[in-house]
C-alpha cells in the first residue's frame, strides 16, 4: 500500500469534505432548527446529559476505536494486510459486548447521575436514552476507525450522510410529540432521534466494512490481534475516560457556579444551554474543511512512518497544517469582526454576540493542534496527548472555579475558560508533535545512513558483510 501512495492529503481531503458537505449542511441545519424550536433550557439538559454519555462510550470503545486505525494503518504500511483484518474482526467483535453492558449499567444508573451530579431530576429519561444510544455508537465507532484505517475516508462522509438524514426528521418528530411534557422530555427526544440516525450510519459502515474486509466479518477469535488492539487500546481508554470525567465535572460545576452567581436554577440551565449549545459549536463550524485533513493525515502517517518514507511524512505535514492554519486565522476573523451577525442568523439572538467574540482566540489553535493530536495518536503517541488534554482542562476547571461564580462575569467566564483549555492543550500537542517528529526522523534517517554503509560493504565485495536488519525504525548488526 505504501508504495502506491494511495493516501494523497489534498485529493483525499477534497474527497472527503465534498462528500462530506451534504451531512454538515444538514447538520448544521438542524442544530440551528433544534435551537429554535426546544430552546435554551432543553438544550441545557441536553448538554449537562452528553458528557455522561462521553464517559459510558469511552468506557465501552475500549480505545479500540481509535487503536485499530493506527494498527490497520501500520500494518498495511508493512505489507501485512491479513493482520490488519485480523485486527478489524477483534476490535468489532470486542465492540459487540461491550456497548450493550454499558447500555445496561447505565439505565441503572440514571437516576442517581442525575440527581447526584446535576441536582435536577428532570435529566433521568435524557440518561436512560443514553444507553440506547450506546449500542449502536459502539460498534459504529469502531467500524468507523477500520474504514479511516483501510483509507476509506470518503465513506466516513457518506455513513455521516445517513446519520444526519435519519437523525434530523426523528428528533424534530420527537420535539414536536414531547415538547408539552417539558424541556426534560424535549432533551431525552434530542437523544432519541441520535439512537436512529446511529442506526443509519453502523449500516453504511458495516457494507463499507465486509467490502474492506472482502465480504469476511466472521468474528473469530486472533489472539495476538486482541493483544495488540488491548495494549494500545486500553491506555488510550483510561486516558480517555480520566479527561472525559473532568469534562464531566466542569459540565456539573458551570450550572452550580452560576446559581452562585445569583442566578435561578432555570437560569443557569438556559445560560449553561447558550453557552454549550450556541456558542462552543461555532469554534467547530470549519470542521467541513478540516476534519477531513484530521480523518486523512492521521492514518496516512502512521503508514508512512511504518514504511520509513520521511519526506513523505514531512510533506505531508506541511500541507495538513497550512490548511488547518489558513481556515483558522479566516474563521477567527469573522469571530471578531460579525459575531452578533453570526448570533442573529444562525439562531435569531445577537445579544450572543459577547459571548462568540472571545471564541476568535482558540480557533487557530483548535484546528492545528486537532491534526497534532491525530498525528501524535496515529504514530502511537497516546501518554502525551492524554497529559496535554488533562492540563487543558484542569485549566478549564480552575478557571471556571475562580471567574464563574462572580456576577461580573458569569458565564463570560466559563467561555474564557473553555478558550483557554483549548489554547493550552494545542500549544501542548503542537510542541509534542515537533519533539516526536524531529526525534522519530531523524532515527529513519541514521538508520538509511547505516542501511546504505551495509549495501555498500557487500556490494564491494568484502568478506566481512553486515546485514542489517531492521526493527521499529532502527537497525541492529547482525
Amino acid at each position: 500500500m505504501a508504495k502506491g501512495s494511495r493516501r494523497p492529503l489534498v485529493a483525499g481531503a477534497v474527497a472527503l469534505a465534498a462528500s462530506g458537505a451534504v451531512a454538515s449542511t444538514i447538520g448544521a441545519v438542524y442544530h440551528i432548527i433544534v435551537v429554535r424550536v426546544a430552546g435554551a433550557e432543553a438544550l441545557g439538559l441536553f448538554q449537562m446529559a452528553m458528557p455522561i454519555y462521553r464517559v459510558a462510550a469511552g468506557a465501552a470503545s475500549l480505545g479500540f476505536h481509535i487503536a485499530v486505525v493506527r494498527l490497520v494503518a501500520d500494518s498495511l504500511g508493512r505489507g501485512r494486510p491479513e493482520q490488519a483484518r485480523a485486527h478489524a474482526r477483534s476490535a468489532l467483535r470486542a465492540a459487540l459486548a461491550s456497548g450493550p453492558a454499558a447500555a445496561i449499567l447505565i439505565w441503572l444508573a440514571a437516576p442517581i447521575l442525575a440527581v447526584s451530579l446535576f441536582r435536577d431530576a428532570r435529566l433521568i429519561p435524557a440518561i436512560a436514552c443514553l444507553g440506547l444510544l450506546l449500542i449502536p455508537a459502539t460498534a459504529g465507532s469502531v467500524l468507523a476507525g477500520v474504514v479511516q484505517g483501510f483509507g476509506g475516508a470518503s465513506s466516513l462522509a457518506w455513513a455521516g450522510i445517513a446519520e444526519a438524514v435519519l437523525r434530523v426528521p426523528s428528533v424534530l418528530a420527537m420535539l414536536t410529540l414531547l415538547a408539552p411534557l417539558g424541556a426534560g422530555a424535549m432533551a431525552a427526544a434530542m437523544i432519541g432521534g441520535m439512537v436512529v440516525g446511529e442506526v443509519g450510519s453502523l449500516a453504511m459502515l458495516w457494507i463499507k466494512a465486509r467490502q474492506l474486509l472482502e465480504g469476511d466479518l466472521r468474528l473469530v477469535r486472533a489472539p495476538r490481534a486482541e493483544a495488540a488492539l488491548f495494549r494500545l487500546g486500553i491506555p488510550l481508554m483510561v486516558s480517555g475516560l480520566f479527561n472525559s470525567v473532568v469534562n464531566l465535572v466542569n459540565a456539573s460545576l458551570v450550572p452550580r457556579q452560576l446559581q452562585s452567581a445569583g442566578l435561578t436554577q432555570t437560569g443557569a440551565t438556559q445560560a449553561f444551554g447558550q453557552m454549550s449549545g450556541m456558542v462552543a459549536p461555532l469554534v467547530y463550524m470549519p470542521m467541513l474543511f478540516v476534519g477531513p485533513v484530521v480523518q486523512v493525515v492521521t492514518p496516512a502517517v502512521a503508514e508512512l512512518l511504518g514504511s520509513d518514507r520521511r519526506d513523505r511524512v514531512v510533506r505531508l505535514l506541511r500541507k495538513a497544517f497550512l490548511i488547518a492554519g489558513a481556515i483558522g486565522l479566516a474563521w477567527a476573523a469573522l469571530l471578531v469582526l460579525v459575531p452578533g451577525h453570526i448570533g442573529r442568523i444562525l439562531y435569531g439572538a445577537p445579544q450572543i454576540a459577547p459571548l462568540v467574540r472571545p471564541l476568535a482566540a482558540a480557533a487557530p489553535f483548535v484546528y492545528i493542534g486537532m491534526i497534532s493530536s491525530g498525528v501524535l495518536i496515529g504514530a502511537g503517541q497516546v501518554g502525551p496527548v492524554t497529559v496535554n488534554v488533562f492540563v487543558g482542562n484542569i485549566t478549564r476547571t480552575a478557571l471556571i472555579l475562580t471567574l464563574v461564580s462572580r456576577p461580573t462575569w458569569g458565564i463570560l467566564g466559563a467561555i474564557w475558560a473553555m478558550v483557554a483549555d483549548h489554547v493550552v492543550t494545542a500549544v501542548l500537542n503542537i510542541a509534542c508533535l515537533g519533539w516526536f517528529m524531529s526525534a522519530r526522523l531523524a532515527r529513519i534517517s541514521h538508520a538509511s545512513h547505516e542501511q546504505d554503509a551495509a549495501s555498500r560493504h557487500v556490494s564491494n565485495g568484502k568478506e566481512e558483510r553486515t546485514v542489517g536488519r531492521e526493527y521499529d525504525g532502527h537497525v541492529y548488526r547482525g
